[in-house]
């Protein structure tokens, strides 16, 4: 009769336990894909940003947005600053140097790594004026 009862409070307790970690793991995998959708469909217009914010000389990453999870692992960080300017964009593992257009757009696919990543862009323009800005971008391989 004890090892019986002592059987049944074992089982159940893994039970209990298979079925908490079923829970956790479904719960952290419905929370992150909530968090995409919300990204991906910014609340103000971009192209106004970046015209108020260009004109006054500053750089402005539109894309992708700061603390955005994604599920692949290149990612394409589009944005503006001055006209005809250097910028640097920098992750983890990787730097790409590049220049802006006549009208201050810049463009450049980088590559992620699995988990958080910093991405600095810099930009340096014809008179010596640096502009900085840094954002983190989630790479996640649960979200396929």
């Amino acid at each position: 009769m004890r090892k019986e009862a002592l059987f049944a409070i074992f089982l159940g307790s893994v039970i209990g336990l298979a079925i908490a970690f079923g829970l956790m793991r479904a719960n952290k995998a419905l929370v992150p894909a909530k968090q995409v959708e919300a990204t991906q469909s910014p609340t103000q217009n971009p192209s106004l940003q970046t015209e108020e914010k260009v004109a006054a000389g500053a750089l402005l990453v539109v894309k992708p947005q700061n603390n955005a999870i994604v599920p692949t692992s290149k990612v394409s960080v589009e944005g503006s600053s001055t006209p005809n300017s250097t910028v640097v964009i920098a992750t983890n593992g990787s730097e790409a140097v590049l220049q802006t257009s006549k009208n201050g757009e810049f463009t450049s696919q980088v590559e992620l790594s699995g988990g958080p990543n910093q991405i600095k862009v810099i930009s340096f323009d014809n008179n010596g004026n640096e502009s900085s800005t840094s954002l983190t971008v989630v790479y996640s391989t649960e979200l396929q």
